[in-house]
């Protein structure tokens, strides 16, 4: 299972020590059966094609997936920047997943 790093662009202070990245792991199968599927492609009676995401569904990720023994706890210490950049990484673990079995799908 590979993991991702979030590099904060405000460090934060936790028990003395400085705070500079948040480690995430990658989402397993019993987390993905466990939680559901963080987003959903949706289409509007016009025929476009728009991403719902599912908030709570993405904060359980993010319980988680961060490796830390204060889990997400974290999120209530960083800004909306750095969450932002946390919340596309869990949901880039879906996207690389749906993309590696397009390829393998797609390979003869």
């Amino acid at each position: 299972m590979s993991e991702k790093i979030v590099e904060l662009s405000a460090p934060f202070e936790w028990h003395g020590e400085m705070i500079k990245s948040i480690r995430l792991r990658e989402p397993t199968g019993a987390d993905l059966f466990d939680l559901g599927e963080p987003s959903q492609l949706c289409r509007s009676s016009d025929g476009t094609y728009y991403e719902t995401e599912f908030v709570n569904v993405i904060k359980q990720y993010a319980d988680r997936l961060i490796v830390h023994e204060s889990g997400s706890f974290f999120l209530k210490q960083i800004g909306l920047a750095d969450a932002k950049k946390v919340k596309e990484t869990i949901l880039g673990f879906f996207i690389d997943a749906v993309q590696a079995n397009t390829r393998k799908s797609s390979t003869p």
